[in-house]
């Protein structure tokens, strides 16, 4: 999902409205499996019932602009979320869309575990199928995989990599998992123990899926802005990145509990910082990934509201629902190749 330009470039005093009324008239209709698109009635009764000048609505028995704006986000609102609906998955769906993508996608990348625990301790199935499709996409557009390395077979070993440059490219994790199961080669230098370049070649990923740091962008090869919060996944890397994002998959919640909701809340505070951001000049793309059927549709539709709303604020450059990664992804892939390009010739990436 992209932004309507339609409401986009709103003052901070429309998006008050959109709040203030959605709080106070209902986000979903009681009772019924849809979103609640209030009227200029419902709108003027709003206003008026927090002792709030409503003549901003609605004047003289007439809507006004504002008034019939408010009418035609809300009814927009509605629509692009009903829309989505059947683009969130269940755990049986999301798991069958990883295991589909595991086959298709050939490269080696990391895969991890959700944070559950017994019966529902299982792979982060939207976060692998980003992972993976990010990996199998910017493979083709920027090789690196593939490329040839000669390793140096004598004692020396020079460009065998030590464990802490093992760790530094591949994440310690990651690397730990491909050492112990043998994955990647190793060989001593005297008493130090390194690990094949070809395999590390192989292994390497294009981009930083899970930045143990904080997002940083420079001026002049020094810290310009750094945000509050870690993201998920950054491109080319934490520093200076063309894009990040964040992925909030709730397949296996039993209700919308506070940690959900404040995830919302997360990304609406990146997407401040990001505002401040472009406001001097400096673009990073903000991205939201979103699944699980049950908390988000079924128990999360007020925050699905919220999530629309910060895309139309811009604190938020596109929402993807869960299986809309498929498609959308290989083509993000195109876009920040391109965007990364222009900014090395501009000597900025």
């Amino acid at each position: 999902m992209k932004p309507n330009p339609e409401f986009m470039k709103q003052d901070k005093s429309f998006w008050a409205f959109v709040r203030t009324i959605s709080e106070e008239a209902g986000y979903t209709e009681r009772g019924k499996d849809r979103i609640k698109v209030p009227t200029i009635v419902e709108i003027e009764d709003a206003v008026k019932t927090l002792a709030l000048d409503s003549t901003a609505v609605v004047a003289e028995g007439q809507p006004t602009e504002l008034g019939r704006k408010l009418v035609d986000y809300f009814t927009y609102r509605a629509a692009a979320i009903n829309g989505i609906k059947d683009q969130l998955q269940t755990a049986e769906q999301a798991e069958e869309m990883f295991n589909a993508a595991q086959q298709k996608c050939p490269h080696i990348c990391a895969t991890p575990m959700n944070k559950q625990k017994g019966a529902k301790r299982t792979f982060a199935f939207l976060t692998c199928v980003v992972t993976m499709l990010l990996e199998e996409a910017l493979e083709k557009l920027t090789p690196l995989k593939t490329l040839p390395v000669e390793a140096d077979e004598t004692d020396a070993r020079s460009n065998w990599y030590t464990r802490d440059q093992v760790d530094e490219l591949l994440g310690s994790t990651y690397a730990e998992k491909l050492i112990k199961d043998g994955t990647i080669n190793r060989a001593k230098r005297g008493r130090l123990i390194v690990y094949h370049p070809a395999d590390i070649q192989r292994l390497k990923p294009h981009c930083n899926y899970d930045p143990r740091t904080l997002t940083t962008v420079t001026k002049n090869r020094r810290p310009f802005r750094t945000l509050a919060r870690r993201v998920d996944g950054a491109y080319p890397g934490p520093v200076n990145p063309a894009a990040i994002w964040e992925i909030k998959e709730y397949y296996h919640t039993t209700s919308f509990g506070s940690r959900v909701a404040d995830g919302i809340y997360e990304t609406l505070l990146d997407g401040a910082e990001l505002e401040e951001l472009r406001g001097v000049g400096q673009q990073v793309r903000h991205y939201l990934f979103v699944d699980g059927y049950k908390t988000w549709w079924e128990d999360g539709k007020s925050y699905l509201c919220r999530i629309v709303d910060s895309l139309h604020m811009e604190y938020v450059d596109e929402v993807l629902f869960g299986r809309e990664v498929l498609d959308r992804i290989p083509q993000l892939a195109t876009e920040w190749v391109a965007l990364c390009k222009s900014r090395e010739k501009a000597e900025v990436c």
